[in-house]
């Protein structure tokens, strides 16, 4: 019969195991981005410096945003929506709307 400390060994080496799964499947899953040059949006300083600072919400590699494998479809975390009209009290959202609308307009 297994003692509590021998289970409790037993759970926190197969946690780990878990983890370390799930930690491969993101960094396969960020190799795949990265290759498919998916990413189309990361947090930067004014500047267009990547940098931690820059991070607010501590995604990996100071992603923002991704598309879809077509390129059809983005996601992203920060919501320019928010920011696009004065009545909300901020315009810095309306670039990235226009942004789309003149690349749109090229094609």
């Amino acid at each position: 019969m297994n003692t509590a400390k021998e289970l409790v060994e037993v759970e926190r080496v197969q946690t780990g195991l878990r983890m370390e799964k799930r930690l491969l499947k993101v960094l396969k899953a960020l190799a795949e981005l990265k290759d498919q040059d998916r990413i189309v949006f990361r947090y930067s300083t004014p500047a267009g410096e990547i940098t931690r600072e820059a991070n607010p919400n501590g995604s990996l590699e100071n992603i923002a945003g991704i598309c879809s494998p077509g390129g059809n479809v983005v996601g992203m975390m920060p919501h320019p929506e928010r920011s696009a009209e004065l009545e909300l009290g901020c315009i810095d959202g309306l670039k990235v709307f226009q942004s789309l609308v003149g690349a749109m307009a090229t094609r």
